[in-house]
């Protein structure tokens, strides 16, 4: 239960960066696969969990051509991997498809944000693009309490 609790917070502290700086650190990147792989172990089903590996690779290839082509951000495909490493491969591409789905609608949420709520204005320093580390990380710390 700690460590879910430390993933949460770390996933908050990746939202807040993701938000205000459309920035997220390796260092909180790093910690969180650290604490999530301590999580994995030391759950009493460890010695059944049987993480998937090939489509965190096929994941992590094709977002590195769109972060090329400035689609999506580095930070927020390391954040996807991560997430993936760290999830069960039976419910792995359950993962991509809810990122996808909430992913899409965080945007225009995002949008209409940014545009009416003078708040959200003074907490983003960047005002373009959308932040899709906050669904990625609210998709970790789902799967991680339903997993």
């Amino acid at each position: 239960m700690y460590y879910f609790l430390i993933i949460v917070l770390i996933s908050l502290a990746i939202m807040w960066y993701d938000i205000s700086a459309r920035r997220i650190p390796n260092i909180a990147l790093g910690l969180l696969l650290v604490v999530g792989v301590c999580f994995l172990l030391s759950s009493k089903h460890a010695a059944t969990i049987t993480g998937g590996i090939s489509l965190p690779i096929v994941v992590f290839v094709i977002g590195f051509g769109l972060s090329a082509m400035n689609v999506i951000g580095m930070g927020d495909i390391k954040l996807i991997c991560i997430a993936l490493l760290l999830s069960p491969a039976s419910v792995q591409v359950d993962m991509l498809y809810f990122v996808t789905f909430i992913g899409g609608v965080w945007g225009i949420i995002w949008h209409y944000l940014l545009r009416h709520v003078k708040f959200i204005k003074l907490i983003d320093k960047v005002g373009e693009g959308v932040p899709y580390g906050i669904p990625v990380a609210l998709t970790l710390c789902l799967f991680t309490f339903v997993s």
